[in-house]
């Protein structure tokens, strides 16, 4: 008896081919995500070899270097990487890039960087889907707001704490600060320094569009909330130094009338039998009824069966 060899039938091989497909659909782009990783994984190696020779450099020089030649370190030659140095103000960072990625950067920041200390962040083209899996997925990146790269990059952050710092513009012009992208003028009161509002301190002042506060001249104080302009010292008072945070008053047994006072030369001793009251330093008035002074600060009371002269002066019998 001859026994047939039975054939697959239409229906097993469309399963088999969908089968295929479905191992296909999740093989390739697995495979595309890996061979992503292992191009960028080339570029992280040197780009902290870098960052760590610019460490170095600084406990040298007292600064991070400008060019990579100043540096003290060897980089492995190839066409595919490249590793610069940042030449902004308030970020120090080395940058790595690969050509096989070109939405991707890796960025090491220095430990004395200004903004993002010690961090390590990915930033993706926003346009490039790979880059961005690359960041986020691939590499475990945390978003954060903002990028070093323009508004056309997300930053994720993939080592260290970003805290409270942002990506802030150092393009601004002096006495302009980065009010979400735009440079604004700073107000009266406040200063603008590398692209950053700042609030004046206590015994300064500015005007709009200031890049720095000027302490308070003598004879004027400041110490409110309103750090647009310094007071004149009131009456009785005198400021001797710039910067003054409050006036001092007048001696004990001294006064002025004189504002603005920028040393307590103005104060004028008051004569014998009057004195200052309280912690007015504007008048000196006689000493009450049955009391004295000698020396214009301090009143004492006469002995039983005296009372005051008319100049206040001295005790004499009633």
């Amino acid at each position: 008896m001859i026994k047939r060899k039975r054939g697959f039938t239409l229906l097993e091989l469309v399963v088999a081919v969908l089968i295929i497909a479905l191992l296909a659909a999740v093989a390739v782009p697995m495979y595309k995500h890996a061979v992503l990783k292992s191009k960028f994984s080339t570029v992280m190696p040197p780009t902290q070899a870098l960052a760590a020779a610019q460490e170095v450099f600084y406990l040298n020089n007292g600064d991070y270097a400008e060019e990579k030649e100043s540096i003290d370190v060897t980089l492995p030659d190839t066409s595919q990487t490249t590793v610069t140095l940042s030449d902004k103000r308030n970020y120090k960072y080395v940058m790595g890039e690969h050509t096989g990625v070109p939405g991707a950067k890796y960025l090491v920041y220095q430990k004395r960087s200004k903004r993002f200390a010690d961090n390590i962040h990915c930033e993706a083209d926003k346009n490039d889907e790979q880059a961005k899996w690359l960041c986020e997925k691939g590499l475990g990146g945390t978003p954060i707001t903002g990028s070093i790269n323009g508004a056309n990059y997300l930053t994720y952050l993939l080592s260290g704490d970003a805290g409270t710092d942002k990506f802030i513009r150092e393009d601004c012009p002096e006495g302009y600060y980065d009010n979400n992208g735009t440079c604004t003028k700073a107000q009266a009161g406040y200063y603008a320094e590398d692209g950053e509002r700042k609030r004046c301190e206590a015994g300064t002042s500015s005007t709009a569009g200031a890049s720095s506060c000027d302490p308070c001249p003598v004879g004027m104080y400041q110490n409110g909330g309103n750090k647009t302009k310094c007071s004149p010292c009131g009456a009785g008072t005198y400021a001797d130094t710039e910067g003054s945070i409050t006036c001092k008053g007048c001696p004990d047994g001294s006064i002025s009338t004189t504002t603005g006072a920028t040393s307590k030369s103005v104060c004028t001793p008051c004569p014998a039998g009057k004195y200052t009251p309280g912690a007015q330093r504007v008048s000196c008035v006689f000493c009450p009824e049955g009391w004295i002074s000698t020396n214009g600060k301090v009143c004492r009371g006469c002995p039983s069966g005296t009372t005051n002269n008319e100049e206040h002066t001295e005790c004499v019998p009633i």
